[in-house]
């Protein structure tokens, strides 16, 4: 095999352990706070009335895929890297991967849970408290490692923005966003009311993660994106392509062009829809911009693409091939542990074949430089 390359993963995953929120929480919140049930082949969270297990494809890594399940798991099921910043250390460093970019589990993967709380004081005390765990002890492992994502309380992008401000002042890198925030009943991406935390992700320069299934409220939400009677493999097969609607949103949204330092990275959403998305956009702003109402851009979408937007890939090997065109600059890799997509733990030998024949120096960009420049971080960049 070549020489190993150093990786930066922009998207992997925390099971979060147990005791997190009992033990993070005001005391006055606690008894309200989640609490995980675990014991005797159970692994439950509870919280405001509500049973949420943790899902066997959340924590396959290290799996063979015949072992892929969609039925509940416990801690004892999984490996101990999916729950414990020292363990994932050691699997990173089996898989020779540098930096890594965490995104919650039981919360969602924008602070769903905690968006549709009915209590906001204990939802706002939840989204605190996972913050500072993340920081403190997940993150607090290896600063130089582990990138810190924050979740915010979007329903009021007010305290979003100060959230983002607090969070940065401590070290926070990017916060949590979604694809869709209408679809969780929150404003569109078109919504003045985000005003506030576009000028503090501007002032920062945390970047909002935009991951795929974000959006999804319920099972009843995944199902409606299916025929009926298609198997899962349709949904899993089709659901990067919510990536390229939602950032032809934000392609034709003010906020792009208004905030120099805004910056979006699409989560788990390939990289191969790239290239259609700016020539349709591009064309359209030449011909349609006047009649559509979109003359506030001054420039070409493709422009704002290139300063703003970033995207991920796990397998894309059609979208490496037209890298040029996306933009060099523009592409992450990530190796999405625990999930059943991830690389672990044979991320080098995946990245080896899918570049093969790409120049070193893209190599090193779209594998590990991209990502720390939008992360803002100074790891050690040996594998």
């Amino acid at each position: 095999m070549a020489e190993k390359l150093p990786l930066f993963s922009a998207d992997d995953h925390i099971i979060e352990p147990p005791e997190l929120w009992q033990k993070r929480l005001p005391q006055k919140f606690r008894e309200a706070g989640p609490r995980c049930e675990y014991g005797k082949g159970k692994q439950v969270w509870h919280f405001e009335g509500n049973a949420s297990p943790v899902i066997g494809l959340q924590a396959m890594a290290g799996r063979k895929v015949e072992d892929y399940t969609a039925t509940a798991v416990t801690y004892d099921d999984m490996r101990p890297g999916c729950y414990d910043p020292v363990a994932r250390l050691q699997d990173l460093d089996q898989d020779g991967v540098v930096c890594t970019v965490c995104f919650p589990s039981f919360p969602g993967l924008c602070g769903n849970v905690f968006i549709k709380a009915k209590d906001k004081e204990l939802a706002l005390a939840c989204i605190h408290a996972y913050n500072d765990w993340n920081l403190e002890e997940w993150c607090g492992a290896a600063p130089d490692r582990f990138v810190p994502l924050m979740i915010l309380p979007l329903w009021d992008p007010e305290l979003s923005a100060k959230e983002v401000l607090r969070t940065a002042a401590k070290g926070a890198k990017a916060f949590c966003f979604t694809e869709f925030p209408h679809k969780l009943g929150l404003p569109s991406v078109y919504d003045d009311a985000w005003t506030p935390l576009w000028s503090a992700a501007d002032e920062t320069r945390m970047p909002a993660l935009m991951h795929i299934g974000s959006s999804i409220g319920s099972a009843a939400d995944m199902a409606a994106d299916i025929t009926p009677g298609a198997p899962a493999s349709v949904f899993v097969t089709n659901a990067p392509l919510s990536s390229f609607y939602a950032a032809s949103d934000l392609l034709w949204c003010p906020a792009l062009a208004k905030y120099e330092n805004l910056r979006f990275a699409m989560s788990e959403g390939g990289i191969g829809w790239v290239p259609y998305l700016l020539e349709r956009a591009d064309y359209t702003w030449e011909r349609h911009r006047f009649w559509t109402q979109s003359a506030h851009m001054k420039e070409k979408p493709s422009t704002y693409f290139k300063r703003g937007i970033f995207v991920c890939f796990i397998d894309d090997v059609v979208g490496l091939r037209q890298r040029d065109i996306i933009g060099i600059d523009n592409i992450l890799w990530e190796s999405d542990y625990p999930h059943t997509d991830t690389t672990w733990p044979n991320s080098q030998e995946v990245v080896q074949r899918h570049f093969g024949g790409i120049p070193e120096a893209d190599r090193r960009k779209i594998t590990f430089e991209n990502a720390a420049r939008l992360f803002q971080m100074q790891p050690v960049a040996t594998v």
